[in-house]
């Protein structure tokens, strides 16, 4: 297909892609949209696989995100439906939408994988590095995969300015079942990107789990070194106000 000055193509495998993109052709517009093994769900023996193109909408509704609690519930978070329906899981990965950065808060909190596919290649990015690559013009995103151990759990919590109101805060916690019990706590919305409350992880290392062991821990945000939004509804002692009663009601969820 043609338009004037630009040319448009909708290959439908990887390859039939990655060969158009190596062109790096300017005037190209290479929709991605056709190609299935980026538009699927599925389970394995190693966790859950979904596909880049797959939409939010789309991995709410499939049976195996209620494997995950916290990514369940970050999409339950996310009230408007354009969003939904028009957002792909790669949008959501780099998104500065609030409401988007649930669904990346829980991603790294399950520690999931990000795959990058390119000419003769497929590498494998951890979720923390790849929220700090950039993709060249020939690499696309594969899909993410979800691995966490037998009897791990998750869970998400966000509050919104007013009550039914958009979230302007939330947090994701996983809890992995090992000798110490490791946690990876997540905060996203009220930053620029989700960051890891690695203070409160360490202090909670080998601990019980309850409200007297998790208020301690939470002193130690004070040292966090976060860098909070400054166009929120609310004051930033507030907001570190709201991150702690979040993040204790995320790991009390467990």
């Amino acid at each position: 297909m043609t338009m004037i000055g630009y040319t448009y193509a909708a290959p439908k495998t990887a390859g039939e892609a990655l060969a158009l993109l190596r062109k790096n052709d300017a005037q190209a517009i290479v929709s991605l949209q056709h190609i299935a093994e980026f538009k699927t769900i599925k389970m394995d023996d190693a966790g859950c696989v979904i596909g880049s193109r797959v939409t939010l909408s789309e991995l709410k509704q499939h049976s195996a995100s209620a494997n995950y609690p916290a990514l369940t519930q970050a999409l339950a978070s996310i009230s408007d439906p354009h969003l939904l329906n028009h957002t792909t899981m790669e949008d959501s990965l780099n998104a500065s939408d609030i409401e988007l950065s649930s669904v990346t808060a829980a991603l790294l909190a399950m520690d999931a994988d990000v795959v990058i596919v390119g000419d003769e290649m497929e590498e494998k990015y951890a979720f923390s590095d790849f929220l700090q690559t950039d993709l060249t013009h020939d690499e696309l995103v594969a899909f993410v995969r979800i691995v966490l151990p037998d009897e791990s759990t998750s869970s998400y919590e966000n509050a919104g300015f007013l009550s039914g109101s958009k979230p302007i805060c939330g947090v994701a916690v996983a809890r992995q079942k090992n000798a110490d019990n490791t946690l990876r706590i997540v905060l996203g919305g009220c930053t620029d990107k989700p960051v890891r409350l690695q203070s409160v992880e360490a202090a909670l290392a080998g601990k019980e789990l309850n409200a007297s062991t998790v208020d301690a821990a939470l002193e130690k945000i004070e040292g966090e070194p976060l860098t909070l939004r400054k166009d929120l509804p609310i004051g930033e002692d507030y907001l570190r106000h709201l991150i702690k009663a979040l993040t204790k009601k995320a790991i009390l969820k467990l």
